[in-house]
């Protein structure tokens, strides 16, 4: 019921014809390839060129950033992903092969490595957190979700040889909904897990090099030419596609809808929107 439920949403789509209105550029970087922004509007930005992380506030102001190459603390080999919650900032650091933790003004605080787990993991290439605390890390090379506890013992692998259709075998990107339901991108498929790893629906899409983000109730899926976005609370009506003028160049890396703006990762600024309804 529920996948034939979330292969309706997608094929239900419709693109939304109201005006975008451009507010602000956030930024300037040399080659962003990721960011979030967390519940206070704090926005995280991670540039792979200079190997650096960037924190602004909800105004675009710069307030801190960290980094260069390296692969001490604080330093990076290709910071390929960034997640967020109100407490900490996780940042996947590709090349060294360990997710760093950080705490909301980005000072340093662990880091997470496959020699101190139970299992090992290469080339990651995101980490996401639930609500209840569980680490979720996209392990690349295996093509896998490695899943730890709070404490960041190692739980269980999700979508590994043994998981029939839900078998991962393309991923690039993963985010997780406030009620711990995990979103994998797979080649131009989204599977869905719940908190224990079981799959719950694949939604079929024709969107290739797949990204996706979750804010609050809103999850929205982009490559670099199309921008969709569904309301969680709302699942019957749909993934809904926005006109965004901006694509046309072909650069847009990631895409975050918060509900009332629309902010839009390139690889040296964020454009920032707001929706007119």
């Amino acid at each position: 019921m529920i996948k034939i439920l979330f292969i309706t949403l997608f094929t239900s789509t419709i693109v939304i014809t109201q005006e975008l209105i451009y507010e602000d550029s956030i930024g300037k970087f040399e080659s962003a390839c990721a960011f979030t922004i967390n519940q206070a509007g704090s926005i995280f930005v991670t540039d792979k060129e200079l190997n650096e992380i960037y924190k602004f506030d909800r105004t675009g102001a710069l307030l801190h950033n960290i980094g260069g190459y390296g692969w001490d603390k604080e330093l990076f080999d290709y910071p390929s992903d960034i997640f967020t919650n109100l407490l900490n900032v996780y940042v996947t650091d590709r090349n060294n092969n360990r997710i760093q933790i950080f705490d909301k003004d980005l000072n340093y605080l662990s880091d997470i490595k496959p020699e101190d787990l139970m299992v090992s993991f290469n080339y990651p290439e995101g980490c996401v957190v639930s609500n209840q605390g569980d680490v979720f890390i996209l392990d690349s090379d295996n093509q896998r979700v490695i899943k730890l506890d709070l404490s960041g013992e190692f739980i269980m692998q999700i979508g590994d040889i043994d998981a029939g259709i839900f078998k991962l075998n393309d991923p690039v990107d993963l985010a997780v909904s406030g009620d711990g339901k995990l979103f994998v991108t797979d080649g131009s498929k989204i599977k869905v897990f719940d908190l224990f790893g079981n799959g719950l629906s694949i939604i079929e899409t024709d969107i290739k090099d797949m990204r996706i983000t979750i804010f609050s109730n809103f999850i929205t899926i982009s490559n670099n030419k199309r921008v969709l976005y569904l309301n969680l609370s709302e699942e019957l009506s749909g993934f809904k596609e926005l006109d965004v003028p901006d694509l046309n160049d072909g650069k847009l890396i990631e895409a975050l809808f918060a509900g009332n703006g629309l902010y839009l990762l390139f690889p040296t600024e964020i454009k920032y929107y707001t929706l007119k309804y």
